[in-house]
């Protein structure tokens, strides 16, 4: 960590020790005519990988402190600022930890527009399981791979009410600076090249751009939002880098070369709509993608050359409640989601990225107990229908004594060893965490 974060790592511990000895407070402070709201929270989590890897530098135990702070400043003006910044200490490794800055912006609004300016995060998620169109922020796969928290992206935003009739809604989005992935590195569970010789290149000076303004070049994105029939249905159109990277050799002349990033423009236009009928639920998004200039690559296992051809990715489902299953206030939600893309059957190798779920389908139970302690149980999983994978997940959270929530999750992950994704196959664990909330 670099001196930047080590004062940001500061301020949160002060902020986490300030919030210790005044939680018995408000979490609102007048001061005249401005006022600050505050909330945050603390918590460790630990994960258990009960198969043994073949790559000896994979951990069995990962402990993970995080904190969460999250501050707002309001004004008489119409105009708000914004800080959440998020902790992570790994208690092992110090290529888990560091502070991400998710949020810190300032927000203008007025009856029927909002300008808002700084590091932000978005969300355009509507689907349970993976989301092909919640693609605006990069995520932090280090941390998790298949839950990946966000990065704040340095953004403009401007949104515009098209009148209370119509319910609809244009975005306008600008994002200035180019955020590179962070990819898991030897060492981690989620390590694709686990027991290969060859590393990722993670210095970000060394990462390469089909632009030359590299980092600088503008991104933008486009999204229209209406009440269609009972929906919440938007279209949006995106221009800027995709957000994977294609991994090629930093040296060309050595096979053994760490791999370095290359990050090539793109245009995404798609779908995503969300909607309730009575007892169901129904969602979906579509996302199809098409590179600016012809993409080109090296099958690392024949040495070919690959184009990568334009596709269509795609997340369609819905969830059934029944409520009062067992008890007047406990619900029981069914839900059923198809996930996959144009190209299913090409290999991993031939792809621009990781795309994971491309003949899936995911299925799960979640009942709520609707309680005090926000008691709830899921139990769901991914299953490719094309090939033998699963990925299951059983997962308990409730709320203890007013300002502190626990889960307890357990992972199982079935790969055949000829799977794109064999590397993954000794990342089934058991997670149990505590977090207190103020």
């Amino acid at each position: 960590m670099n001196t930047r974060h080590w004062r940001l790592l500061f301020l949160v511990l002060f902020v986490v020790l300030l919030a210790s000895v005044s939680g018995a407070f408000s979490q609102s402070l007048s001061m005249g005519s401005l006022s600050l709201d505050y909330r945050g929270n603390l918590g460790l989590e630990a994960w258990y990988f009960p198969l043994e890897s073949s790559d000896s530098e994979q951990p069995d135990w990962v402990g993970t402190l995080q904190s969460d702070l999250d501050v707002t400043l309001r004004s008489p003006w119409n105009l708000d600022f914004r800080a959440n910044p998020a902790f992570y200490w790994d208690l092992e490794s110090e290529d888990r930890r560091r502070v991400n800055l998710r949020e810190l912006y300032l927000d203008w609004y007025k009856p029927h527009f909002e300008l808002r300016s700084g590091w932000q995060t978005f969300s355009w998620k509507t689907v349970e399981s993976y989301s092909p169109a919640d693609f605006l922020n990069q995520t932090d796969q280090e941390i998790d791979l298949l839950d990946a928290p966000k990065l704040g992206e340095p953004a403009i935003r401007s949104r515009f009410l098209l009148g209370d009739a119509l319910q609809s809604m244009l975005e306008l989005y600008y994002l200035s600076y180019f955020t590179p992935a962070r990819l898991p590195q030897h060492g981690n569970r989620y390590d694709f090249l686990a027991g290969s010789p060859i590393t990722l290149e993670t210095e970000t000076s060394q990462f390469q751009y089909l632009s030359s303004k590299e980092r600088w070049r503008p991104q933008g994105a486009l999204r229209y939002k209406a009440m269609l029939g009972g929906l919440d249905f938007s279209v949006f159109y995106f221009n800027g880098y995709a957000r994977y990277p294609e991994l090629t050799p930093a040296n060309p002349s050595n096979p053994l070369s760490p791999l370095t990033h290359r990050y090539h423009p793109v245009h995404k236009a798609g779908t995503f709509f969300q909607g309730a009928f009575g007892n169901w639920l129904w969602k979906g998004e579509g996302v199809y993608t098409q590179y600016e200039e012809k993409y080109t690559m090296t099958n690392f296992s024949n040495g070919k050359l690959i184009t990568v051809d334009p596709y269509f990715s795609y997340t369609l489902g819905f969830e059934y409640t029944l409520y009062g299953i067992a008890f007047e206030a406990h619900d029981l939600g069914l839900l059923l989601e198809a996930l996959g893309d144009s190209h299913p059957d090409a290999s991993l190798s031939e792809l621009d990225g990781f795309r994971a779920f491309r003949s899936h389908i995911f299925a799960g139970l979640r009942y709520v107990f609707n309680n005090t302690s926000d008691r709830s149980i899921l139990l769901g999983g991914f299953a490719n229908y094309r090939k033998p994978e699963f990925i299951t997940q059983l997962k308990y959270e409730e709320r203890l004594l007013k300002h502190f929530k626990a889960n307890v999750e357990l992972q199982a992950v079935y790969l055949e060893s000829s799977s794109d994704l064999n590397a993954l196959r000794h990342s089934g664990r058991a997670t149990a965490g505590i977090v207190w909330y103020w």
